[in-house]
């Protein structure tokens, strides 16, 4: 079983997404006011990093909230 080494500067996570076959998950997180997300199938292996400020053009600006421990993004196969 593979690990992440989901780090940065104030990381909120609260829940990883798994498509219908179960052989892709996505583990969407926020680092600061980064919106990132990792895909990865059912081996573990990383599928994708990705980051969607650059994707659909996000400043950094959307800190996470004290005290509210949900990321401001979610995953959901379509």
């Amino acid at each position: 079983m593979n690990t992440f080494d989901i780090h940065g500067t104030f990381v909120v996570l609260n829940e990883i997404e798994q498509n219908y076959a179960g052989d892709t998950m996505c583990i969407p997180y926020q680092d600061n006011g980064c919106l990132k997300a990792y895909i990865i199938d059912n081996k573990g292996t990383t599928i994708k990093n990705m980051c969607f400020n650059k994707i659909c053009g996000f400043d950094e600006k959307s800190k996470p909230i004290m005290g509210f421990y949900q990321p401001m993004i979610t995953a959901c196969f379509v």
